[in-house]
């Protein structure tokens, strides 16, 4: 399950930074969150840097916290642009990850907090593995199916 994040304490902040990411997920897991920048100044803003802070309990493959998108970013008044930051899990308990965009002067013009709960791997709590065939695809001979999945005719 997937849920947005928004922070509405900074309704006045020039850059809306929304996040989409999952709930749970066990320790080893892999889990993406999807960033949305939203211009709400009205005008055009030049050179955004997006830097992520984290968590000890995720890891993300190019380094330790914090992280910085490579360039900068443009955004004209009124449009957005999307990202995807992926982590690993690595800790038990609440993992969270704060996005904050920056302008030329290193002000902070907006910024979002997204968390995931980490949970033991194989405990109940944990999400249901995804499927990774598309719906209606068609299984080889022999191939074990998942629990619940539909046979074809």
């Amino acid at each position: 399950m997937f849920f947005v994040f928004i922070d509405l304490a900074y309704c006045d902040e020039l850059v809306s930074v929304l996040l989409t990411g999952p709930e749970k997920a066990a320790v080893g897991d892999s889990v993406a969150f999807e960033v949305e920048l939203v211009n709400r100044s009205g005008k055009q803003l030049s050179q955004l840097r997006v830097v992520d802070y984290f968590d000890k309990g995720l890891r993300h493959p190019v380094s330790a916290s914090p992280i910085e998108q490579s360039g900068t970013i443009v955004l004209a008044a009124g449009t957005s642009r999307r990202l995807t930051l992926e982590f690993q899990v690595v800790e038990l308990g609440r993992q969270c990850h704060r996005v904050e965009i920056l302008d030329q002067t290193n002000t902070a013009v907006g910024s979002g907090t997204a968390c995931v709960e980490a949970v033991p791997p194989n405990s109940p709590a944990a999400p249901a593995p995804r499927a990774v065939q598309p719906p209606g695809a068609v299984q080889p001979p022999g191939a074990v199916q998942p629990p619940g999945a539909v046979q074809p005719p």
